[in-house]
């Protein structure tokens, strides 16, 4: 991937694509991407770099 931006969008599509392969209505599901945009932990060691690649999943009642 070119960037962080799209490596994470790659990861937020693959987890939708998985959803929805296994019985979940994909009208329900929706990809964001944040890249390095929202970190959860500093970037200056591994630790915080591993703790940064990650997915989030939202569960709501109602689509927003």
């Amino acid at each position: 991937f070119p960037t962080n931006w799209d490596l994470a969008a790659g990861r937020a599509i693959s987890v939708v694509r998985y959803l929805a392969d296994n019985g979940i209505d994909p009208s329900m599901l929706a990809a964001v991407s944040f890249g390095q945009y929202h970190p959860v932990a500093a970037n200056d060691t591994p630790a915080g770099r591993a703790q940064n690649r990650r997915i989030e999943i939202d569960i709501q009642d109602q689509m927003p």
